[in-house]
């Protein structure tokens, strides 16, 4: 059996032949064992910045080692710990960000208000009306809580690419990213674990014909929900379902919109007395999105302001 030094220079360079990971031992040495305040600090990039490090206690992995556990064994447990850890996937998903093929794969999109100027600020987007198609980089997604990061001008720099090409391509990997879901009021009520229901698929789009109101449409997470409505073939899809050639959205939050069929008898006039209702529940302030009414044209499958006017939103299929 390896003493304690011996044991934390095996475990030290076993861990660096399967990451490439350098390690420092930090704290009390003696020759018979770690002391309490005895961590390993594992550099997981090579950089000197704090946020590149993660201590880990020694005692318990020679601890591991005495009772029988191979190196291997405790090197690969070491591992998987800061490969979970949120400091190391924060440190990861930045680091990729630097490639576009590596960073597209983390694109999203959220829809903001254009007078949201704290949102808006040092970043690109499409408007559609008094909505702003923003894209952003995944950076860490953890128990259905998501941290994105706006894209700003200088990533296009970096990757040598335009705005319309990250906005359609985080429009696209969205749908991937975070599914849009139909979210039945009742359910979400007494179902804690509800996570809405898929409405895309053929053999499940009928959902949406569950009761009479409008169809609440957002994501399997509930952050920028209201963003699924661009995702392509979301509109085409409820027409379809609901046998309408056309659709009212009535975003009552960042987070969610609510869709009906336009028809003859419900005027853009109702719909904006709907949306001011519906409003009043919004608490802070950045999850307002709009006043305004905004449609589904099926004939140009566009989404644009209820009363024409204004930049729209060519829908992909």
């Amino acid at each position: 059996m390896l003493n304690y030094k011996e044991f934390m220079e095996a475990l030290k360079q076993t861990i660096y032949s399967q990451t490439g990971w350098k390690s420092d031992c930090m704290g009390s040495l003696t020759d018979e064992g770690p002391t309490s305040d005895t961590a390993l600090e594992i550099h997981y990039m090579n950089t000197e910045r704090d946020a590149s490090v993660i201590s880990i206690r020694v005692p318990e992995l020679y601890a591991r080692y005495q009772i029988g556990e191979s190196i291997t064994s405790i090197a690969d447990s070491v591992i998987g710990t800061i490969r979970e850890d949120d400091r190391f996937c924060l440190a990861q998903a930045v680091s990729q960000c630097k490639n576009y093929e590596l960073a597209k794969e983390h694109l999203f999109i959220s829809a903001e208000s254009i007078y949201n100027e704290e949102a808006l600020s040092q970043c690109v987007y499409q408007t559609v009306g008094d909505i702003a198609i923003c894209p952003n980089l995944k950076l860490l997604d953890r128990n259905g809580k998501m941290i994105g990061l706006k894209v700003a001008p200088e990533f296009l720099k970096l990757w040598k690419t335009d705005e319309n090409e990250v906005i359609k391509a985080a429009v696209r990997n969205s749908s991937k990213l975070y599914p849009a879901r139909y979210y039945n009021f009742l359910k979400a009520l007494f179902m804690q674990e509800y996570k809405g229901e898929d409405f895309m698929e053929e053999d499940s789009s009928s959902v949406l014909l569950e009761g009479n109101g409008d169809k609440c449409i957002s994501t399997t997470i509930l952050q920028h929900g209201a963003a699924a409505i661009f995702y392509p073939g979301v509109c085409r899809k409820i027409c379809e379902v609901l046998g309408a050639e056309s659709l009212y959205l009535v975003f009552t939050s960042v987070h969610e919109v609510m869709v009906s069929a336009v028809r003859a008898d419900v005027s853009v006039e109702e719909m904006q007395r709907r949306l001011h209702n519906g409003s009043r529940t919004v608490k802070e302030p950045e999850e307002k999105l709009t006043e305004q009414v905004y449609c589904y044209d099926g004939k140009s499958n566009c989404i644009r302001l209820a009363k024409g006017e204004g930049n729209v939103f060519q829908c992909d299929e």
